[in-house]
């Protein structure tokens, strides 16, 4: 199975009709679903998901109203307001540091693997896992591949130590992804 499934309940009768329609919950800001102490995202990403790759276990499907164009500008706002800032900010980190400075693997996985998704999506509208969205950067960009093994290989469950190198590796990637797109 891959580490990447994600799971989101949605009540019955909801969601129909575009992510702007979706009432605020008790404690929910809009575009929020609140489910019981739970609540999760909704943007046209959550909703093309639902559209095109969610199991119905009970009910019926939902029927969400999504564009590719509505999705793909999800994601390059996502990348535009939240990733190249952080990636600014995380360069003025790591400037100084050695390369074999040992880093939070989880933090080279969210820094590798999270534009990467986006990337893909903004180029095919389809949206892939984390796992996925890195293979299909060792495919573009066979250079850089090593850091990406390294990176899944820790996704994947391996205990495998992850350095300073391996976050420039993702900030090159996330050049190259604007870049591309």
């Amino acid at each position: 199975a891959d580490p990447g499934v994600e799971g989101t309940y949605v009540p019955a009768g909801s969601p129909g009709g575009p992510v702007s329609a979706v009432p605020d919950g008790p404690h929910g800001a809009e575009g929020t679903l609140v489910t019981g102490e739970r609540s999760f995202q909704l943007n046209p990403v959550t909703w093309e998901q639902l559209r095109t790759t969610a199991v119905t276990l009970r009910g019926d499907r939902p029927a969400p109203v999504v564009t590719r164009a509505e999705v793909a500008a999800f994601c390059r706002a996502n990348l535009d307001d939240y990733w190249w800032p952080e990636f600014d900010r995380v360069r003025r980190r790591i400037a100084d540091r050695a390369d074999d400075e040992p880093v939070p693997s989880p933090v080279v996985e969210w820094l590798m693997l999270g534009p990467a998704r986006l990337w893909h999506t903004v180029r095919t509208g389809e949206i892939v896992s984390k796992s996925r969205a890195g293979a299909l950067m060792t495919d573009r960009w066979p250079d850089l591949a090593e850091a990406v093994r390294d990176t899944l290989a820790f996704r994947n469950g391996q205990d495998l130590p992850l350095f300073t190198r391996h976050v420039r590796t993702a900030m090159t990637f996330g050049e190259r992804i604007s870049a591309d797109l």
